[in-house]
């Protein structure tokens, strides 16, 4: 039987918790809300956050900045790219990724903003 560890879940309920502040905050403020706070677990709790991330509803943006703070707390945080497609926005959605992270969305994208990891 698998039994769940309890950092993966701890890792788990912290990206949920934060996604949802994340989504508060960026309709209230968009770009500018800066990076969560994210806690120190170890690296076998990663899976608990990109599990929550691929799994769930957060989109692109709130994705990202969740992301980025979990990254950041191990110190190799990238930053946010949010681009528009290349044929224009009525062609599909503009989208926001972590630098480096999604080659084929830079490509197909044309960068609008940055936003930096604070480091």
């Amino acid at each position: 039987m698998w039994r769940a560890r309890p950092d993966v879940l701890a890792a788990a309920l912290w990206a949920a918790v934060t996604t949802q502040l994340v989504r508060r905050r960026l309709r209230r403020v968009g770009t500018t809300i800066g990076r969560p706070w994210a806690p120190q677990l170890g690296t076998g709790a990663d899976r608990g956050v990109w599990g929550y991330l691929a799994r769930l509803s957060p989109n692109c943006l709130e994705r990202a900045v969740v992301a980025q703070a979990w990254l950041a707390r191990r110190g190799a945080a990238p930053d946010i790219v949010i681009g528009i497609p290349r044929g224009g926005i009525g062609s599909e959605p503009a989208h926001a990724w972590l630098d480096g992270a999604e080659p084929a969305a830079s490509e197909s994208h044309v960068e609008i903003q940055r936003l930096a990891a604070v480091r």
